[in-house]
């Protein structure tokens, strides 16, 4: 029997669906950092250890609700069986899209007083690993996977000024 032919306990699917529904539900009401474990547990009207027992903690929980949102996005545009072609790659890029600006549009910024311990963490870590602070622009292009120190440090300054 392949993993997909294999039958989910009906239990775990609406214990999945009421700890979602919660989490759904209390995002309308507070960001993300705000919410506990018990407020899930409570809105979904199970206790904290059926909590633990499908989820690590409330950011596993986030992403599997991330995760799904695009599973489900990909499977209405692209079939599991389409050809590798311009065409369905497109289709999938724009998938993507529209679904990283669906989240965009329901996400709230978190409060402004987080951004100065994010400046101070990431000026930290630099320091630690003793980075360098203005690399050349093709070694940034060529080798990080996010911009560089100054950079970042300009665009949370923005963001706290905002």
């Amino acid at each position: 029997m392949s993993p997909k032919e294999e039958k989910v306990d009906l239990r775990i699917l609406r214990t999945r669906r009421l700890l979602v529904q919660a989490m759904k539900e209390l995002l309308e009401e507070k960001d993300l950092q705000s919410i506990t474990i018990s407020d899930i547990a409570e809105q979904a009207m199970i206790n904290r250890a059926t909590f633990y027992a499908h989820f690590a903690d409330k950011y596993d929980l986030f992403a599997y609700i991330v995760q799904e949102f695009f599973k489900g996005i990909l499977e209405a545009e692209v079939s599991d069986t389409a050809e590798f072609n311009r065409d369905n790659l497109q289709k999938l890029a724009v998938s993507v899209i529209n679904a990283v600006s669906q989240l965009h549009g329901s996400c709230t910024p978190g409060p402004r007083d987080q951004v100065q311990p994010m400046i101070e963490a990431l000026i930290k870590l630099h320091a630690d690993n003793l980075s360098n602070l203005t690399p050349h622009p093709w070694y940034v292009f060529m080798n990080y996977s996010h911009p560089p120190l100054l950079q970042r440090l300009r665009a949370l300054k923005r963001i706290g000024n905002a």
